[in-house]
């Protein structure tokens, strides 16, 4: 096998990747990391897909990819963003995702809010313009379509299992960085900095950024500052 994601939650690890041809998709699930559940993504109802990843959360699991249509001249004629869910790792069904598209190019994307909020951000691109979608779930099985900005399907989602943030570079690439609060329908709340708050330089080109339980952690990309974030008063 050949193990290309990989992630965990409150309900257990999740990996995707290919078994051991090299070419057909797989997912593996795990509730201790120990001993894996394995299946091959093919057949119902997955048909034929590619897969982008998977998440875990209180209410199971969660593939994200994208179904391929029929084969035309240079491969699939359509793509269309797609999510299945399994409570159990082993049994699965593909989601209704109300309004969705088919374009000749697809990425999906699946982001864990918090422990009960999931979100799928798909990036579609068909001659040369990229739209794109996003749903919101509570229990894996039923999607809402949200609003988002279109450069948040490229940002990592940056969560510590009950609250997310994702980090915004500043305009051409110097100054300070931008650190938002997600809400569990996308929407962004932007978290007010004072003091040393981590900016790009020359000499200091980007950071590493975690969220846990006191605040933000910033870690200079030449490994030479930690700076904490704590909320205000």
């Amino acid at each position: 096998m050949h193990l290309l994601t990989v992630d965990a939650g409150s309900a257990g690890y999740i990996a995707t990747g290919f078994l051991a041809d090299g070419t057909t998709p797989a997912v593996w699930t795990s509730p201790d990391a120990v001993a894996w559940h394995g299946r091959a993504v093919t057949g119902k109802p997955f048909g034929h897909i590619v897969l982008d990843g998977g998440t875990s959360f209180h209410g199971g699991f969660v593939l994200a990819g994208a179904v391929l249509g029929e084969e035309g001249c240079g491969g699939a004629s359509h793509v269309t963003p797609s999510l299945w869910h399994s409570s159990d790792g082993a049994a699965w069904a593909r989601a209704t995702l109300p309004g969705v598209s088919s374009a000749a190019s697809v990425a999906m994307r699946i982001r864990r809010i918090d422990d009960r909020t999931l979100a799928g951000i798909a990036s579609e691109t068909t001659a040369g313009v990229e739209t794109v979608q996003a749903w919101t779930t509570h229990d894996g099985t039923t999607w809402t379509p949200v609003a988002t900005r279109p450069n948040l399907f490229w940002q990592s989602i940056i969560g510590n299992g009950s609250q997310a943030i994702v980090v915004l570079d500043p305009p051409d690439l110097e100054g300070p960085l931008t650190i938002a609060q997600v809400d569990t329908d996308l929407s962004l709340a932007e978290l007010i900095a004072t003091g040393d708050a981590p900016e790009l330089t020359e000499t200091t080109p980007g950071w590493t950024i975690a969220l846990g339980p006191t605040g933000v952690l910033a870690l200079s990309g030449d490994g030479t500052e930690l700076r904490l974030g704590v909320p205000g008063p």
